[in-house]
């Protein structure tokens, strides 16, 4: 039979580390729930780019700075779509870290057009049953 000694003096505070890995994460996670953010963008290279890759955190004791730059979707309010991922990022980390955010910055590196290629086929369509119906 085994018995567990329980030691009074020993303290059951523990240290908490975070890896810069799990605060993108959440940082990712917080952006893609934003109504506007374009979730993945095929650049001119033909490759995919994802949050990952433009999320620079740093940071200074109990305080996280955060740089992000993202494309937006056609038709949204860049302001607006700016301000909500501050707002979520920050509620994010605040919540699920012990870290306070001292800032939020939010570069648009453009916006992406869904509807272009179906706008072009529709306008074909259109001249197409003009020509007909003429």
């Amino acid at each position: 039979m085994a018995v567990f000694n329980k030691d009074k003096t020993m303290s059951s505070k523990g240290r908490t580390t975070y890896d810069l890995s799990i605060l993108s994460n959440i940082v990712t996670l917080s952006v893609s729930e934003v109504d506007g953010v374009a979730p993945d963008v095929v650049t001119k290279d033909q490759k995919s780019e994802s949050y990952l890759k433009r999320i620079k955190l740093d940071i200074d004791g109990d305080k996280v700075y955060c740089d992000l730059s993202l494309y937006v979707k056609d038709g949204t309010i860049v302001p607006e779509v700016a301000f909500k991922v501050q707002e979520a990022v920050k509620t994010a980390i605040e919540t699920m870290t012990k870290f306070k955010i001292s800032a939020v910055d939010v570069r648009i590196l453009g916006v992406v057009f869904e509807k272009e290629q179906e706008v072009v086929l529709n306008f074909a369509e259109k001249i197409e049953n003009e020509e007909k119906n003429a």
